[in-house]
């Protein structure tokens, strides 16, 4: 099993707009990976084949940790996952997003 993937992403929106904004991205995503999302207070809790995990808000920022599960294990899975949660982090959080 490989290391957990872990993101620390500064969020310069309230919490409430930082949790729909991720909410509706999540959603979208969830459907194209068979992900279920299920909300607990501030944290965003993610299950399902291909990965496991949550993402923590708060005012000062968004703490993302996901664990890939058997359907991807490769480095360019992890790569792929990385690399796509670290720019849609970059889109959503931004100031001027919508």
């Amino acid at each position: 099993m490989m290391e957990p993937i872990k993101f620390v992403h500064p969020n310069p929106v309230s919490l409430a707009e930082a949790k729909r904004r991720m909410h509706d991205a999540a959603a979208m995503w969830c459907r194209i990976y068979g992900v279920e999302q299920r909300w607990n207070g501030d944290r965003l809790e993610l299950r399902g084949s291909l990965l496991n995990g949550h993402a923590d808000f708060s005012e000062k920022e968004v703490v993302i940790e996901l664990t890939l599960g058997p359907g991807a294990q490769t480095a360019k899975d992890r790569h792929d996952v990385e690399s796509g949660v670290q720019e849609a982090l970059d889109r959503l959080l931004s100031p001027g997003a919508p």
